[in-house]
């Protein structure tokens, strides 16, 4: 999920059963409107294979990925832009394309690119500039290293560079390069993994398995891109960890009924 940079939304992708995804947003000020923008027979992106909702700065549009090729699908599989005030649907920006993400002001987005076998590039990631409106590769790595040993590279908000982890040493590490896929450095020794930057791109959250007592082994850490220190969101012991509200103290959504309620009525 993605919150709205308002923070008053929320973009959702929802799974029902195998492959049945569906973007949905939520509007957390009024607790009621719940929209579905694929997956529905009066919109454009009509089967259920449309996910990885990302919102624009506007808090209007969504970046989505189709990824599945659906039954008799007429719209192919790649990026796709949402507009919600308007419902137009843009795209496809990049075919054949999925998991984008949005870097540096909105200038490019990096996502996954698959080719058919025998390509120079067999499943990289690529970058796609919104102005000149088309794409480069970014990465050259091993068709068979792909998602096991080495993670999408996610862009700084803010500025031109990424960050990924990779597997090295029988360990998930950090690594920091720029937006053309060049100047790679590693950042971590003692582990990391799962990268999200700040807001304003000066810091960088991540997961460290720190091997430490129960209930405490996973803990979020962040990087300073200013300084190269690394701390700790909360200590490494289990009584320390943030009291978290209850699940049963919480009112759920139903998605699921939203879903199937709109399926039937048509709506």
């Amino acid at each position: 999920m993605d919150w709205s940079p308002s923070g008053e939304k929320l973009a959702i992708t929802f799974t029902i059963g195998f492959h049945n995804t569906y973007v949905i947003t939520f509007d957390y000020t009024k607790q009621e409107d719940v929209r579905i923008w694929s997956g529905l027979e009066d919109i454009f992106l009509y089967e259920q294979t449309t996910s990885n909702a990302r919102w624009f700065n506007d808090g209007q549009r969504l970046l989505v990925s189709v990824w599945g090729k659906a039954y008799k699908q007429s719209y192919e599989r790649g990026i796709y832009i949402i507009n919600t005030e308007t419902q137009n649907v843009e795209g496809p920006l990049v075919e054949v394309a999925g998991g984008a993400l949005l870097g540096n002001n909105e200038e490019f987005f990096i996502s996954n690119k698959y080719l058919t076998q025998g390509e120079p590039f067999n499943g990289n990631y690529i970058r796609y500039d919104f102005d000149a409106r088309n794409w480069k590769w970014i990465t050259g790595f091993p068709d068979d290293s792909l998602n096991r040993w080495v993670k999408q590279p996610v862009p700084n908000p803010k500025r031109n560079e990424l960050v990924f982890s990779r597997y090295t040493k029988n360990a998930w590490q950090l690594f920091q390069m720029n937006e053309e896929g060049k100047e790679i450095r590693q950042i971590t020794e003692l582990g990391g993994s799962q990268p999200r930057w700040s807001s304003d791109g000066s810091k960088i959250f991540f997961n460290r398995d720190t091997h430490k007592a129960a209930g405490a082994r996973y803990i979020p850490h962040y990087y300073e891109l200013a300084t190269g220190e690394i701390q700790p969101l909360w200590p490494h012991l289990p009584d320390s960890v943030p009291q978290f509200p209850l699940l049963e103290s919480q009112d759920p959504i139903d998605f699921r009924a939203i879903v199937q309620e709109n399926a039937s009525t048509g709506n």
